[in-house]
């Protein structure tokens, strides 16, 4: 039983219980990112709802979330102004952060968080044996994944459950493309 996220441009997975892929009664399981991690958060995701896990970690999400802080008077070491802030990819956060720009550190730290209460709900739900991550976003250095599982642990701390093994995808951009041409071998393509 294996959960596979994905955190680039959106957030989602793919789940597969007992060797099989799990589609869900429309074929939509696995849209964790439009499960909500922040209630109160400003940012409205693609799909209208506020707070959800691909708005503050995806990186569409990012390049909003980097304009807000703009906007409440944060300044950008990478110099970047409100109204002029590209597309926030996993690289450009990473360089914000190892130059010290304060609203990419912001962003690094609490996309970990989210991502990390993301994998609880999913644990929660799902219960898998392990976690995958991959995606853009999943490339950063910075302690980034470190973060994610810390975040998880702390709120399982007082939980009686299985170990949970959270692990980076092996495979990097490719592993889509993998994944589904292997599809029709197993007849699920």
């Amino acid at each position: 039983n294996v959960i596979f996220m994905t955190v680039s441009t959106g957030v989602g997975a793919g789940i597969i219980s007992r060797g099989r892929i799990f589609h869900g009664h429309f074929g939509f399981s696995g849209e964790i990112g439009h499960t909500i991690v922040e209630p109160s958060s400003p940012v409205r995701c693609t799909c209208g709802n506020r707070g959800c896990l691909m708005a503050l970690c995806g990186t569409l999400g990012l390049s909003d979330r980097y304009e807000l802080c703009l906007r409440e008077g944060m300044v950008s070491k990478l110099g970047f102004r409100a109204g002029e802030v590209p597309k926030i990819d996993g690289m450009l956060l990473e360089e914000g952060v190892k130059s010290g720009d304060e609203i990419a550190s912001r962003l690094f730290r609490e996309s970990a968080e989210y991502i990390g209460i993301g994998i609880y709900n999913i644990y929660q739900v799902v219960n898998p044996q392990t976690v995958i991550l991959g995606g853009g976003l999943m490339r950063m250095g910075f302690g980034f994944f470190d973060l994610i599982c810390k975040k998880f642990n702390s709120l399982v701390r007082n939980m009686v459950y299985e170990e949970l093994e959270i692990v980076l995808a092996e495979l990097g951009t490719g592993a889509g493309l993998l994944g589904a041409a292997f599809l029709p071998h197993r007849g699920e393509g």
